[in-house]
């Protein structure tokens, strides 16, 4: 999400300075920030951090050099809800625990968004859909992801990072119905 504020930042700061249209600029900026975040991810599997939740399937990752790693004790003493309910019963002391690549699974969500965003640039209705389309998937898609991650809970049983997702598609969605409705009235 670190990636959408800074890029919300840098299209407003140029958009700005050169005396443009933020929708215009947004619509063109916004592929590219999701696959820049896209490729951040890639960096967090490279480095083992951002991972998800453990499991015993044979095909998930380990990371015991990750940050922090996926080792039985480190998951005793980072972790201990998870440990009690997902390591204890499947792995003992001195073991690699396997956990979902949660950074892999949202680099590919996002390259395909990134690909939609791409096309769809093409197809646009109005200035500041594709962004607004950014907004929706790329908050959809890390919604969807902190189901798989190891982050903390805070209200009602969300994380941080679903909180601002879920603003992120309430925000596209009113701007969608509020668009659709004003297309709709202008084309009758």
């Amino acid at each position: 999400l670190g990636g959408l504020i800074g890029g919300m930042i840098s299209v407003s700061i140029y958009a700005y300075m050169k005396k443009l249209s933020w929708t215009v600029v947004a619509d063109w900026v916004a592929p590219y920030i999701i696959l820049g975040q896209g490729i951040g991810r890639l960096g967090c599997f490279f480095v083992g951090c951002c991972y998800g939740l453990p499991s015993n399937k044979s095909w998930l990752f380990s990371f015991p050099h990750g940050r922090p790693p996926t080792t039985y004790d480190s998951f005793k003493y980072n972790y201990p809800d998870v440990f009690n309910n997902f390591v204890a019963p499947f792995y003992q002391a001195g073991d690699f625990i396997k956990v979902h690549p949660t950074q892999l699974y949202e680099f590919i969500m996002y390259i395909c968004i990134f690909f939609y965003l791409i096309f769809k640039r093409k197809h646009k209705k109005y200035n500041g859909q594709i962004m607004c389309e950014y907004l929706f998937f790329a908050g959809l898609s890390r919604f969807i992801i902190e189901i798989y991650r190891l982050n903390p809970i805070y209200i009602m049983n969300l994380t941080s990072a679903q909180i601002i997702s879920s603003f992120m598609i309430l925000i596209s969605l009113i701007i969608f119905a509020n668009k659709s409705q004003y297309i709709t009235i202008w084309k009758k």
